[in-house]
Parts: C-alpha cells; structure tokens; sequence
C-alpha cells in the first residue's frame, strides 16, 4: 500500500479550508530548475545544503520495491550526484541535513515558515503555492500549470509537492502523480501527470506578490 507523505495530506486540507478565496492573484512565474535523470521520477523530499546544491528524494510508484533515489543538482540547474540509497523504499518522502552532522535524513515535511511568520506550503491539488499569513488568511498563490511540453516534461506546476527556500529563490518538486494509478483516488489533473514522461524541479522568485483587484 502507498503511503502519503504528511506535507501532502496538510496540502489537500488546506486546499479545501481555502475554497471560495478570491483568485485575481499575480501568480509570478514558475519555470524549470531542472529533470531528473533517465530512471528516476517523481520527485518529493527536497532540500538545500552548505554549498546551495538542491537534493531531491523520489517517490517513485512505478518502481514495486526499493531502492530509492536521491538526486542532487548544482545552483546552475546541471546534474552534481545521483544516489541509489541501498536498503530504501522506493517511496522516499521529505529530505532534510541533520543540522549537526549534515547527514541526509528522510521524513521531513516540505514546508516554510517566512520572518513575517507566513506559511508557504504546496497546494498540490491546484497546482500552485499557497502563502498564508499568521491569522490563517491566504495572502498569495504562486505558479500555476500550463500543459505537459514535447519533452514529457510539466509546464509550471504539475501537483507540487515540496519546497525549500535558497536566497532569493524558491525551488519546488513536480510530484505530478497520478493519484488514480497510484492509489486509485482520481484527480483533476491525473490526466497530464499520466503524461509526464520526465520529472522536474521547478524555481520561483521567492516574494510575496501584489494582489491584483479582480477587474485588472
């Protein structure tokens, strides 16, 4: 049985505790940071080490049985490492350092808390990132989904499912899962996540947008 990570199941709720918000929002423009490598795919965990390398971690449900991946990515986008994490399931979750051995560690959510204490968190099933300030009022929403290219590749956001903050950027994974191949609960946009036939990490500038009024 597949297990959905903890940031994935906070996502869908907010979501839902978000409908009905007004939607006249300057998105910005989320483009891609980079694909993972031939036999690696849908990408989760997420994070950035000392040096500003970005490692991402795979929940790969096309595989039935471990190993699991861990890639890692130069600032520049271009491919630095590729892990094969012997003993691992094939659905590796949140990626974090352990902040004093600098040890990867699985199981971390995908979640930022910003020095005004917003919440930016991945709103998986609309393809976009939510920012929500302290008194639970959602203040943003960043990217957006713009079809699948010739590549296989997503177009923007494609069921994002993790984020990390490096400088002046916000980087995000493209689970772009299926959810009704993989756990048999149908999505909306499970028609072009099934084809997504290369996965990517994609980037944003990491600020809050001005909100436009509905009739810009």
């Amino acid at each position: 049985m597949i297990h959905v990570s903890r940031a994935v199941i906070l996502s869908v709720m907010l979501v839902a505790l978000l409908t009905g918000v007004a939607d006249a929002w300057d998105r910005g423009h989320a483009e891609r940071f980079a694909t993972l490598p031939p036999g690696t795919a849908h990408p989760e965990g997420l994070a950035v080490d000392h040096a500003g390398n970005l490692w991402a971690a795979d929940f790969d449900v096309s595989k039935s049985s471990g190993p699991g991946d861990v890639i890692a990515f130069r600032p520049d986008g271009a491919l630095l490492r590729h892990l094969s994490v012997s003993g691992s399931s094939n659905l590796l979750l949140g990626l974090d350092f352990h902040p004093a051995t600098g040890a990867l560690l699985n199981g971390a959510d995908g979640l930022i808390i910003d020095d005004h204490d917003n919440l930016w968190v991945c709103a998986n099933q609309s393809d976009e990132i939510v920012v929500v300030d302290p008194t639970g009022k959602a203040i943003a929403k960043l990217g957006d989904f713009d079809g699948v290219n010739q590549r296989g590749e997503p177009i923007g956001l494609l069921f994002p499912a993790s984020l990390v903050r490096s400088g002046d950027h916000l980087y995000v994974t493209n689970l772009s899962l299926d959810l009704k191949a993989a756990i048999g609960r149908p999505a909306i946009d499970g028609p072009w996540a099934a084809q997504v036939t290369r996965h990517t990490i994609a980037r944003l500038p990491f600020r809050i947008p001005e909100v436009r009024e509905p009739n810009d």
